[in-house]
């Protein structure tokens, strides 16, 4: 029998060393692949991140050489009239259909009190 450190080990002792060995592996190979998966999706987000840069700089290139200037849209603004704008105002309800506004002279009479 082989001799560690000057001692002989017996049968109990060797099983436990395999024992501990076998166990130290299979905690190994289990971080292992948590390791593998974890840079697996390190990778992922990392190409994603890559492809949204690459989208951005032909982007950009494309609307520095003006390609895609045929896409915008010119915005005119809209300048109305005095009469449109009294044609528009009088249009618009000044009370609430089936409610009755109060009259001038009752607002006043109200603020009075």
């Amino acid at each position: 029998m082989p001799e560690y450190f000057g001692m002989t080990p017996g049968d109990a002792q060797l099983e436990r060393i395999a024992s501990a060995t076998e166990e130290a592996a299979a905690a190994s190979a289990r971080e292992s692949a948590n390791a593998a998966k974890a840079a697996k999706r390190s990778a992922f987000w990392t190409m994603v991140a890559g492809i949204a840069a690459a989208v951005g700089v032909l982007l950009n290139t494309a609307l520095s050489l003006g390609w895609l200037d045929g896409l915008k849209r010119e915005v005119k603004p809209v300048v109305l009239s005095n009469t449109q704008v009294k044609a528009i105002a009088s249009s618009i309800p000044t009370s609430i259909p089936g409610q009755k506004m109060p009259s001038a002279a009752s607002t006043a009479s109200a603020a009075r009190n």
